[in-house]
Protein backbone atom coordinates (compact mmCIF):
# COMPACT_ATOMS: atom_id res chain seq x y z
CA UNK A 1 0.00 0.00 0.00
CA UNK A 2 2.82 2.42 0.83
CA UNK A 3 4.35 1.83 -2.64
CA UNK A 4 1.12 2.95 -4.29
CA UNK A 5 1.07 6.10 -2.16
CA UNK A 6 4.73 6.77 -2.99
CA UNK A 7 4.00 6.22 -6.68
CA UNK A 8 1.05 8.61 -6.61
CA UNK A 9 3.19 11.20 -4.83
CA UNK A 10 5.91 10.86 -7.47
CA UNK A 11 3.38 11.15 -10.31
CA UNK A 12 1.82 14.25 -8.75
CA UNK A 13 5.22 15.86 -8.19
CA UNK A 14 6.27 15.10 -11.78
CA UNK A 15 3.11 16.62 -13.24
CA UNK A 16 3.28 19.71 -11.04
CA UNK A 17 7.01 20.11 -11.70
CA UNK A 18 6.53 19.86 -15.47
CA UNK A 19 3.78 22.48 -15.49
CA UNK A 20 5.61 24.71 -13.03
CA UNK A 21 8.89 24.57 -14.94
CA UNK A 22 7.05 25.26 -18.20
CA UNK A 23 5.46 28.35 -16.67
CA UNK A 24 8.80 29.51 -15.25
CA UNK A 25 10.45 29.12 -18.67
CA UNK A 26 7.65 31.09 -20.38
CA UNK A 27 7.88 33.90 -17.81
CA UNK A 28 11.67 33.89 -17.99
CA UNK A 29 11.60 34.17 -21.78
CA UNK A 30 9.21 37.14 -21.58
CA UNK A 31 11.40 38.77 -18.95
CA UNK A 32 14.52 38.30 -21.10
CA UNK A 33 12.72 39.63 -24.17
CA UNK A 34 11.45 42.60 -22.15
CA UNK A 35 15.00 43.42 -21.09
CA UNK A 36 16.28 43.14 -24.65
CA UNK A 37 13.68 45.56 -26.05
CA UNK A 38 13.88 47.94 -23.10
CA UNK A 39 10.24 47.39 -22.13
CA UNK A 40 9.00 49.58 -25.00
CA UNK A 41 5.31 49.00 -25.76
CA UNK A 42 5.87 49.78 -29.45
CA UNK A 43 8.68 47.22 -29.61
CA UNK A 44 6.45 44.67 -27.86
CA UNK A 45 3.72 45.31 -30.45
CA UNK A 46 6.22 44.83 -33.27
CA UNK A 47 7.53 41.65 -31.67
CA UNK A 48 4.06 40.17 -31.19
CA UNK A 49 3.08 41.02 -34.77
CA UNK A 50 6.10 39.10 -36.08
CA UNK A 51 5.24 35.91 -34.17
CA UNK A 52 4.23 33.07 -36.46
CA UNK A 53 2.21 30.01 -35.52
CA UNK A 54 4.97 27.58 -36.51
CA UNK A 55 7.51 29.36 -34.30
CA UNK A 56 5.15 29.51 -31.31
CA UNK A 57 4.26 25.81 -31.66
CA UNK A 58 7.93 24.87 -31.85
CA UNK A 59 8.76 27.10 -28.91
CA UNK A 60 6.01 25.59 -26.76
CA UNK A 61 7.10 22.05 -27.65
CA UNK A 62 10.75 22.86 -26.89
CA UNK A 63 9.97 24.40 -23.51
CA UNK A 64 7.68 21.49 -22.66
CA UNK A 65 10.44 19.05 -23.63
CA UNK A 66 12.97 20.78 -21.39
CA UNK A 67 10.44 20.86 -18.54
CA UNK A 68 9.70 17.17 -19.02
CA UNK A 69 13.36 16.19 -18.93
CA UNK A 70 13.98 18.17 -15.74
CA UNK A 71 10.86 16.84 -14.00
CA UNK A 72 11.82 13.31 -15.06
CA UNK A 73 15.18 13.77 -13.36
CA UNK A 74 13.30 14.76 -10.20
CA UNK A 75 11.06 11.68 -10.57
CA UNK A 76 14.14 9.46 -10.91
CA UNK A 77 15.60 10.92 -7.72
CA UNK A 78 12.31 10.33 -5.90
CA UNK A 79 12.11 6.73 -7.16
CA UNK A 80 15.60 6.19 -5.73
CA UNK A 81 14.81 7.92 -2.43
CA UNK A 82 11.65 5.86 -1.93
CA UNK A 83 13.57 2.65 -2.70
CA UNK A 84 11.82 1.52 -5.88
CA UNK A 85 13.55 -1.19 -7.87
CA UNK A 86 14.68 -0.23 -11.39
CA UNK A 87 14.17 3.53 -10.98
CA UNK A 88 15.44 4.23 -14.50
CA UNK A 89 12.84 2.02 -16.17
CA UNK A 90 10.07 3.41 -13.98
CA UNK A 91 11.15 6.96 -14.79
CA UNK A 92 11.24 6.21 -18.51
CA UNK A 93 7.81 4.57 -18.36
CA UNK A 94 6.33 7.49 -16.42
CA UNK A 95 7.89 9.98 -18.85
CA UNK A 96 6.60 8.13 -21.92
CA UNK A 97 3.08 7.96 -20.48
CA UNK A 98 3.12 11.66 -19.54
CA UNK A 99 4.45 12.68 -22.97
CA UNK A 100 1.87 10.51 -24.75
CA UNK A 101 -1.02 11.95 -22.73
CA UNK A 102 0.27 15.50 -23.15
CA UNK A 103 0.77 14.91 -26.87
CA UNK A 104 -2.80 13.72 -27.28
CA UNK A 105 -4.08 16.71 -25.32
CA UNK A 106 -1.93 19.04 -27.43
CA UNK A 107 -3.17 17.54 -30.70
CA UNK A 108 -6.78 17.65 -29.54
CA UNK A 109 -6.89 21.18 -28.05
CA UNK A 110 -3.42 22.66 -27.73
CA UNK A 111 -2.83 23.75 -31.31
CA UNK A 112 -6.27 25.36 -31.50
CA UNK A 113 -5.67 27.22 -28.24
CA UNK A 114 -2.30 28.46 -29.45
CA UNK A 115 -3.84 29.73 -32.70
CA UNK A 116 -6.65 31.46 -30.79
CA UNK A 117 -4.20 33.02 -28.35
CA UNK A 118 -1.91 34.13 -31.16
CA UNK A 119 -4.85 35.74 -32.96
CA UNK A 120 -5.77 37.64 -29.78
CA UNK A 121 -2.18 38.77 -29.35
CA UNK A 122 -1.95 39.88 -32.99
CA UNK A 123 -5.20 41.85 -32.71
CA UNK A 124 -4.13 43.53 -29.46
CA UNK A 125 -0.68 44.34 -30.87
CA UNK A 126 -2.22 45.73 -34.06
CA UNK A 127 -4.58 47.92 -32.02
CA UNK A 128 -1.66 49.08 -29.87
CA UNK A 129 0.37 49.88 -32.96
CA UNK A 130 -2.53 51.86 -34.45
CA UNK A 131 -2.90 53.76 -31.18
CA UNK A 132 0.83 54.54 -31.07
CA UNK A 133 0.73 55.80 -34.66
CA UNK A 134 -2.29 57.99 -33.89
CA UNK A 135 -0.49 59.61 -30.94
Amino acid sequence: MKWIIFLLIIIAIKIIATKGLFLVFILLSFWLKGNSIKKSSAAWDDYFLTLKEQFVNGYVITLYGISTVLSSCAAYILFRIFGFQNPVSKTILLTVICVALSGLKYIKNGKKEIVKGLDKIHKAAFEGKKKNLAD
